[in-house]
């Protein structure tokens, strides 16, 4: 569609003890969190179960825990 395009929130990830958490402006709405134990080749599936999205302030976050070894993560529509 001409003259349109899809905008890409900021994330943030902060580490507080065994916890991650994901924060992206308000405005930007809601996202579904996935992860791949690599990067190359990914194979996403979704986190069961699915963090809650909480506001605080301007940012949605999701808060999840910190396993062993490698998790790549990403937000999607």
């Amino acid at each position: 569609m001409p003259g349109s395009f899809i905008s890409r929130p900021f994330i943030t990830a902060t580490r507080s003890g065994e916890n991650l958490t994901l924060s992206w402006n308000l405005g930007a709405g809601l996202f579904t969190l996935q992860s791949s134990p690599a990067a190359t080749p990914a194979t996403w599936a979704e986190v069961t179960p699915q963090p809650p999205t909480v506001p605080v302030g301007n940012q949605n976050t999701m808060t999840i825990a910190i396993e062993a070894g490698n998790q790549f993560l990403r937000l999607v529509r």
